[in-house]
């Protein structure tokens, strides 16, 4: 499994599937242990924190393994990736790799990751 982070600025009432024009970013960790770190760094740190609220919107587990992707625009990553750099996170170990077009995750493989306080959670 890997996580998945849809990184988008909702308006009041869309949700994440609601947005599919959006550059989708697919960053490849090059170990399971790089993945992990990830996931506590965008899970643990910046949902419990609210450090990263209004940047992610909706957080999930899907199907493709050790793959972390990230759903939003150029300026959304940029974002994510600079609170990741602050903490000390090693950016230069994710290969980033820019997909255009339709959703390339079907919504219903979305599960909402225990713990998380989203505030835009998918019906």
């Amino acid at each position: 499994m890997h996580l998945v982070v849809a990184v988008t600025h909702l308006q009041a009432g869309q949700r994440v599937g609601d947005l599919g024009h959006d550059i989708h970013w697919v960053l490849v960790p090059r170990s399971l242990q790089h993945l992990q770190q990830l996931q506590e760094r965008l899970v643990q740190k910046y949902f419990r924190s609210g450090k990263g609220a209004g940047l992610i919107a909706s957080i999930g587990v899907g199907e493709v393994e050790n793959k972390v992707l990230v759903r939003g625009t150029r300026a959304n990553f940029n974002a994510i990736a600079q609170l990741l750099q602050a903490d000390g996170f090693d950016l230069a170990d994710i290969e980033l790799q820019e997909q255009n077009g339709s959703v390339i995750w079907p919504e219903q493989q979305w599960a909402i990751q225990p713990g998380a306080d989203l505030g835009n959670e998918r019906p």
